[in-house]
């Protein structure tokens, strides 16, 4: 996992994290995370992507060190994108930052 430096400086947020991980039914074994890595250093899409029709969303985060400036990137490649970006927040603003994260979806897919 990838988390600003400000989300780590709050040890509630560290515990909070620790304890979902250490609870999880169905943790993620090693392998499958590193696989999961090699899948993101390996993946090029940018041959298709401009064929992306319709509205597509795309959230990045300023301080993401999995995946710096590929969202952006990708926003720019798509037609009909949104391109939002999460500031002081790493690869997990869907946990830095759940109830905005939530309501930026939410809101795009009323729109």
């Amino acid at each position: 996992m990838d988390f600003s430096s400000l989300y780590l400086m709050d040890e509630q947020n560290v515990r909070n994290f620790i304890n979902s991980q250490l609870s999880h039914p169905y943790p993620q074994t090693f392998i499958g995370f590193k696989r999961q890595l090699e899948a993101l250093l390996n993946f090029d899409s940018t041959q298709w992507y401009k064929q992306i029709q319709g509205p597509a969303l795309i959230i990045g985060s300023d301080e993401d060190l999995l995946c710096p400036r590929d969202s952006e990137t990708l926003a720019n490649h798509i037609w009909d994108a949104k391109f939002i970006e999460f500031h002081r927040v790493a690869h997990c603003p869907m946990i830095e930052k759940p109830r905005e994260y939530v309501g930026i979806i939410s809101n795009f897919l009323k729109s």
